[in-house]
């Protein structure tokens, strides 16, 4: 038996009795852990010390692992993309308007450092909330009295050491609620370094008026979950399994790249070289020991006296590589909500319907995900805005005093393209043409606001005409011979293309009868 098999036949039967062991049926596997009474998801987690060691898992595979980190960013492109953009409804057009004025201001330094916008807020804030499970912002006054958000991180919503709790009420990670499971308070560790045992500080989750105080982002799968868990936890195991078989690929294609000269000799046959350079001793369970030294291009290899080796030519890399690199890569890309085409930005392994339809239905999640941030970060900071601009604006003041719904807005998430542009404008156009839906709502759809694009259409339709204008007057005053040029002529307007529709002959040629007209 060569040296070291006495540990590896060990190992498998090793391995083969706890697989027996976790299976009730030839095919079935034990599933280990379970509580068969029913618990609540905050149970599942077990303890704050469970929790944090998931969301480290998290923060490291996002950082270091070559292929999930990129999918979550890319992700992120895809459900922010330029931003979410407020449109008021309070029922007046001009407050409406001021409001989105305030609102511009503000989303140019929204947050308590200043150093992000608005849209870095909601790009690093969804990426807070797949890679961590959640984040939180509380609702601050700056030095000059504007309100700002301070945002912290996961990790800073810690079970307080030493507090009191009502009757009803619990903590879980940070995280009070009362006996309704309603969010009442968070717990937060102030600063950046906030470790284990950190002292944490009671912050009430909404006003006395119920303007939020604490905005907690979370995308919870179940009613009893009070802190959300990171995107990546189920498949945890499968990233480490593709970073193994990358390592091992890696190493392999090393070792087959290198031009190695193998050499044997006879039983007696002298020995030259003195040991080699480089050369380690390796010891076995059983006693054993054998020397082993570097392997590098070019390299000579001398046996020992009496063996014969052999050389090896390894298929590198082989096609049960691919092929399950592939899989891990699906299971990846299909627990990231993307195509995995998209998380590759590699099409070639699809067709263009297969690519269009995998993105119809990536879109699906995402614009749920787009619908969860509008009501858990979205419109409450627009309520807390609006309630300060409220009591600091005397004409906002008194248009919330007449107006039923002053702090009324509808946010529009950005949208995608269609992979086919023209056919989606004539889609549009259709519609709108039939009347089966309005100029407004399509252009909420496609993520444009209505009321700013249309009177841009109209200044610029009213810039063109007045300058067609003056210039047909300059033509004529200076050339008056008797054939005066119309300011259409000048502003050469394209004639709106109509759209591709079957019609009959008569009726293209004006007749009802089919018959020419003279």
């Amino acid at each position: 038996m060569q040296p070291g098999t006495a540990d590896l036949v060990k190992s498998f039967h090793d391995m083969r009795q706890q697989f027996r062991m976790l299976k009730t049926g030839p095919h079935k596997k034990v599933k280990t852990g379970l509580m068969l009474t029913g618990v609540n998801a905050d149970v599942k987690v077990k303890n704050e010390t469970q929790y944090f060691r998931m969301m480290e898992i998290s923060r490291d595979i996002v950082e270091n692992d070559p292929v999930v980190g990129s999918g979550l960013r890319r992700l992120v492109a895809n459900v922010v993309g330029s931003g979410f953009s407020p449109d008021p409804d309070t029922g007046d057009g001009e407050v409406d308007l001021v409001l989105k004025e305030k609102w511009a201001e503000y989303a140019e330094q929204p947050e308590i450092q200043g150093a992000y916008s608005f849209v870095d807020l909601e790009r690093i804030n969804l990426m807070g909330i797949l890679r961590d499970g959640d984040g939180i912002g509380i609702t601050v006054v700056d030095d000059d009295g504007v309100g700002r958000l301070e945002m912290f991180e996961g990790h800073q919503l810690r079970d307080p050491s030493k507090y009191t709790k009502p009757d009803g009420h619990s903590v879980f990670c940070g995280v009070e609620v009362d006996k309704h499971r309603r969010r009442v308070a968070y717990h937060l560790a102030p600063g950046v370094d906030a470790t284990r045992g950190s002292k944490s500080v009671r912050v009430s989750a909404v006003r006395d008026d119920g303007i939020p105080l604490c905005i907690h982002s979370v995308l919870p799968s179940r009613l009893t979950q009070t802190r959300g868990l990171p995107i990546v936890q189920p498949i945890s195991d499968f990233i480490d399994y593709h970073d193994s078989i990358q390592m091992a690929q890696l190493v392999k294609q090393q070792a087959a790249s290198c031009f190695m000269l193998l050499r044997s000799k006879a039983m007696g046959s002298p020995v030259f070289g003195g040991t080699p350079a480089n050369t380690t001793k390796e010891k076995f369970s059983d006693g054993f020991e054998r020397s082993t030294s570097e392997l590098y291009p070019g390299k000579e290899i001398t046996g020992e006296p009496g063996e014969t080796i052999s050389g090896f030519s390894p298929n590198v890399p082989n096609q049960e590589y691919f092929n399950h690199v592939s899989m891990i890569l699906q299971i990846i890309a299909v627990n990231l909500d993307l195509p995995v085409q998209l998380l590759l930005l590699d099409p070639t392994k699809t067709n263009f319907s297969g690519w269009r339809g995998a993105l119809d239905q990536a879109k699906y999640r995402w614009t749920e995900i787009q619908s969860s941030l509008i009501s858990a970060f979205h419109s409450k900071v627009w309520a807390w805005k609006a309630n300060e601009w409220m009591q600091t604006e005397p004409y906002l003041a008194r248009a919330a005093g007449r107006l039923q719904n002053y702090s009324k807005a509808t946010w529009n998430p950005p949208t995608w393209p269609y992979i086919e542009p023209m056919k989606d404008a004539q889609a549009d156009a259709f519609i709108v043409q039939h009347r089966l839906n309005s100029p407004r709502r399509i252009y909420m759809a496609r993520g444009m606001d209505y009321d700013v694009v249309l009177p841009e259409i109209i200044s610029d339709n009213t810039d063109a005409i007045i300058q067609a204008k003056i210039a047909a007057r300059n033509i004529n005053a200076g050339y008056d011979d008797g054939s005066p040029v119309d300011w259409r002529e000048v502003l050469s307007v394209p004639v709106p293309q109509t759209i591709n529709q079957s019609w009959s002959r008569s009726e293209l040629m004006g007749g009802g009868n089919g018959q020419f007209d003279d």
